[in-house]
């Protein structure tokens, strides 16, 4: 009991003697220490820092401090950062780390660029991980129990992407660390034609065992991003879903991602896009016996326009050869899919859904197929070389796997085409209904239809 009562009793002598050095010897001098504060920060930055003047004020339990005309200076001793204005609380405890309780930027430009070689630079400084000095300022930075940037402009330069430079402007962005945890939140709004502010947040962890606060590399976590309206197209102009498997061809809605992150790359993610219809995409890259595994629901997508979104996924040419033969037109009013593996080459995948207004084009018999001679019977196993069937006009209920699958399907003022079947092989229909089931059994497909009933001239 003794034992802890000295420990409280030590705890409050630090922090009074803390709070008399603070307002007793350092804000009276606060002018003096100019210099010595610019040796440290461009010790801590890593590149000279010059400051204009340091005001304080002392007029609640821990002093502000405000600096004004602070210049971050390039290799030519020109300058390369201008901050306006910089304000910071101290508190013995933030003292004794060489630290800051908060800082606070207020209203800075900032010109970030991103070279050919994919070399950042802001204000005219390389960013990179593996100089020191750069390192020395990443721990700092990530060091701050608090760290606010209000009404700031970020102008980015992408040369490696060759996209226009973006500026965005009342950027506000809060840091706040603490041991091992960091989390952030970015609010900034993008030019009007590339739609609404928007919001970036991400939690981190870091392993106990790490000693670098900035080193990026043990940062596990989620990324989370939310756009209430932009143009999809010019974001990925910067920016891209490769991490989850997709790539967007465009369009105008609303946009939310999430991306886990471990051991500073990312792992995995969802994105979730509103635009005329909903689409949800969920992405887990390989992990050791783990297979790389997707999933994707969606309501009321345009075949047509999907098809045209499918071009330029990174699909391979035989899968854009395969969908380009579909011809794919209507409407999916549901969508429900999940695989393992490559989109191009899974290996289990499940399917299931609804589409109106459906039409699939047909495909010509292989070279050598015979046609078959009838067709009389509702169950059939396939022994000749016919084409692909195609249909239109058709509302398909379906679910499907690698195995098999089921499907209910109605016709109304459309057509089945049965290249190699018959000689004429697109059949004209008043109506059509019918329940149809296959299984897939190595390269042997047994097919049944149920209730098979049509009507056509």
């Amino acid at each position: 009991m003794k034992v802890t009562l000295w420990l409280v009793a030590a705890a409050w002598l630090l922090l009074a003697l803390g709070w008399l050095v603070l307002h007793g010897w350092i804000v009276p001098r606060i002018g003096e220490f100019r210099p010595r504060l610019e040796v440290e920060a461009s010790k801590a930055l890593g590149v000279p820092v010059r400051i204009g003047q340091i005001t304080a004020t002392s007029s609640g339990l821990f002093p502000t401090f405000a600096l004004t005309g602070v210049r971050l200076l390039d290799a030519r001793g020109q300058d390369a950062l201008r901050l306006p204005r910089v304000s910071g609380v101290l508190t013995p405890a933030s003292l004794w780390g060489f630290g800051f309780a908060q800082l606070v930027i207020d209203q800075p430009e900032l010109d970030v660029r991103r070279a050919a070689d994919g070399k950042i630079y802001i204000g005219g400084l390389p960013v990179s991980e593996q100089q020191p000095t750069d390192r020395a300022a990443a721990d700092w930075i990530f060091s701050q129990a608090e760290l606010v940037i209000r009404g700031g402009t970020v102008r980015w330069t992408d040369e490696q992407r060759q996209a226009p430079p973006l500026a965005l402007t009342n950027v506000d962005w809060v840091l706040q660390n603490s041991r091992h945890r960091h989390a952030t939140r970015l609010d900034a709004t993008p030019p009007a034609e590339w739609g609404e502010r928007f919001s970036v947040r991400g939690i981190f962890r870091q392993p106990l065992l790490s000693g670098s606060p900035g080193n990026f590399a043990d940062w596990s976590g989620q990324l989370y991003g939310e756009f209430a309206r932009a143009d999809l197209f010019r974001i990925t102009q910067y920016a891209s879903l490769d991490s989850l498997g997709v790539k967007l061809a465009g369009g105008t809605g609303a946009l939310r991602a999430w991306v886990d992150v471990s051991n500073g790359r990312p792992t995995g993610g969802l994105a979730d896009v509103a635009l005329q219809g909903n689409l949800t995409l969920s992405h887990t890259e390989r992990e050791g016996r783990r297979p790389e595994q997707t999933e994707l629901l969606a309501d009321k997508l345009d075949l047509a326009a999907l098809a045209q979104i499918a071009s330029r996924l990174p699909l391979g040419s035989p899968t854009h050869a395969l969908v380009q033969s579909f011809a794919p037109s209507g409407l999916v009013e549901t969508l429900k899919a999940r695989w393992q593996g490559p989109i191009d080459a899974p290996t289990t995948y499940a399917v299931s859904g609804r589409a109106t207004a459906l039409s699939l084009a047909a495909s010509p018999a292989p070279a050598g197929g015979k046609p078959a001679s009838a067709v009389g019977a509702t169950t059939a196993t396939s022994t000749t070389m016919p084409g692909r069937p195609g249909l239109s006009g058709a509302t398909v209920d379906f679910d499907i796997t690698q195995d098999g699958g089921r499907a209910q399907i109605a016709i109304s003022k459309g057509s089945l085409d049965f290249p190699g079947i018959f000689e004429e092989s697109r059949v004209p229909l008043d109506q059509l209904s019918t329940e149809a089931s296959w299984k897939i059994q190595g390269r042997s497909i047994e097919a049944k239809l149920r209730n098979l009933q049509f009507a056509n001239d």
